[in-house]
């Protein structure tokens, strides 16, 4: 299965619509694809955040991953 993962930073506008987006469009892929959020300021976190190395990188973003591990999408705004 893909793996959406959503991270943050703060839960301010931006980050709320992407999550939206995301939720709508999970609902075609739910048997073929799990959406996951990630607050890089948790320290429960961390180890996603360095292992997508994206602990500077502009929040929101959301990135596609494949079951073997590839980032295969990242959206900022619109997914498409």
């Amino acid at each position: 299965r893909f793996t959406l993962l959503l991270f943050w930073r703060q839960d301010d506008a931006a980050t709320q619509t992407l999550n939206r987006d995301a939720q709508a469009a999970m609902a075609a892929f739910t048997d073929r694809a799990a959406l996951a959020t990630v607050n890089v300021a948790d320290p429960a976190e961390q180890e996603s955040v360095k292992r997508f190395n994206v602990a500077r990188a502009p929040m929101p973003m959301l990135l596609v991953v494949a079951p073997n591990g590839a980032v295969t999408g990242h959206y900022r705004t619109n997914i498409t």
